[in-house]
């Protein structure tokens, strides 16, 4: 057998693995090694070896290297993927693959366009600049002086260095990444779905033929959701026992609950209301979030249900609807055709939404708490049937979702041949 291909995923911590997984058997199948190089040890996971295996993926620490451009002239890869191209550290590495010519793809890690932005709300710049100050000493340390560094050995333009001092002013007063810069621009982009094609058109600048929609993976994650597709757009599900809340991750919300305690009293609000109306509130949190609200929980001893990734589909079949923030998971009670609700109430007031989700036609806003009559209101409409179907089949993705992990590796290869 010839020798393997070798592609490197670049990431910011270890966590990312849980994207690559799925594609171990495909990228087998096409004699091609992964390995996982990630920056921990300079923020986000301080004290991780400097080498290990985690889910049979070789993974190395920064550490493990002289500096970011010694990566690939160690390693040596055939092609570099990345889950995200906005932190500046990933696209300083991204400079170095241009300038050595080494192919790069950017796997979108979840459905773009739930969001309306990652900009701080105005009314909450002052939770974002305690989050910014506290990650400071990361950044002086090592984030500007190895993209500053990356930009003078790549000889970068005036062009590049007026956009780096643009976003320093930028992320001052929380304004997050909309255009892409430059060094962001990879040889193509796998996205899930159709709206993200035009994310993805939008934001990076890239022609249609460099994006490539592969399909949505959570249709695999989360055991019994294939099957479950379009099965619930006709019924009536106002008098199932459960309503179920879906989270994010801080910066999904837009700074607005940065506070754990804060959000736990959200969500315990939010549990009396649903209470009210003879139902049961399942959390399905987001992993940044859960082990915090848990632990609130248990010490109040408060009767809110938490729900894992193995409960989630049998869950929603007997909801009457989800409480939905901006999520790709949100996107899972709409792919079984049941009725969503924005969670625009309290202090998540005014919170926008991407065109994913706030064009579902069995979406409703919760923009204050005398909204959660909508909850216990019939939804169905006869007339809503083909529209919700189009629209589920257009954030699907590709079908099969099992021919994802395919997908991504043609394109990879495609990448690689194209050199």
């Amino acid at each position: 057998m010839s020798k393997p291909m070798k592609v490197i995923l670049f990431d910011s911590w270890t966590k990312g693995h849980i994207h690559i997984i799925r594609l171990l058997d495909a990228l087998k199948e096409q004699n091609i090694e992964i390995h996982i190089v990630h920056i921990g040890s300079w923020g986000d996971e301080v004290g991780r070896p400097e080498k290990e295996i985690i889910a049979g993926i070789n993974v190395h620490d920064i550490s493990a290297y002289r500096n970011l451009e010694a990566v690939l002239h160690v390693e040596k890869p055939d092609l570099v993927l990345f889950l995200s191209l906005d932190p500046l550290l990933h696209r300083a590495f991204n400079r170095y693959c241009i300038a050595n010519k080494v192919p790069t793809v950017n796997l979108y890690h979840g459905v773009h366009s739930v969001l309306e932005s990652l900009s701080a709300e105005k009314k909450n710049i002052h939770d974002y600049w305690m989050w910014a100050i506290s990650r400071m000493k990361r950044t002086i340390k090592y984030i500007f002086p190895t993209y500053i560094i990356s930009l003078i050995k790549t000889k970068a333009d005036l062009k590049d260095w007026l956009t780096f001092f643009s976003e320093i002013g930028n992320k001052i007063i929380g304004v997050g990444v909309s255009k892409a810069s430059n060094d962001a621009v990879t040889n193509y982009i796998c996205v899930f779905n159709d709206y993200d094609i035009k994310h993805a058109r939008k934001k990076y600048s890239a022609p249609l033929n460099k994006i490539v929609a592969v399909g949505y993976p959570d249709i695999l994650k989360f055991n019994g959701l294939e099957e479950s597709i379009f099965k619930f757009i006709e019924q009536d599900s106002t008098s199932e026992q459960y309503a179920v809340y879906i989270g994010t991750g801080v910066r999904g919300t837009k700074m607005m609950l940065t506070d754990s305690k804060e959000y736990y009293q959200h969500l315990v609000q939010t549990n009396n209301l649903i209470k009210k109306m003879n139902k049961k509130l399942v959390c399905k949190l987001h992993y940044s979030r859960l082990n915090e609200i848990k632990d609130y929980a248990q010490q109040d001893g408060s009767d809110i249900i938490f729900c894992g990734d193995d409960e989630f589909i049998d869950t929603l079949k007997k909801s009457c609807g989800s409480i939905i923030e901006p999520s790709t998971a949100g996107l899972v009670p709409i792919l079984m055709g049941k009725p969503v609700f924005l969670a625009q109430y309290g202090k998540l007031s005014g919170l926008l939404y991407g065109p994913a989700l706030s064009s579902y036609p069995k979406s409703s806003s919760l923009s204050s708490w005398n909204d959660f009559s909508l909850i216990g209101e019939a939804t169905f409409n006869n007339l809503l049937q083909n529209e919700t179907e189009e629209w589920i089949k257009s954030i699907s993705g590709p079908l099969p979702a099992s021919d994802m992990p395919n997908r991504v590796v043609e394109v990879i290869n495609r990448a690689i041949n194209a050199r």
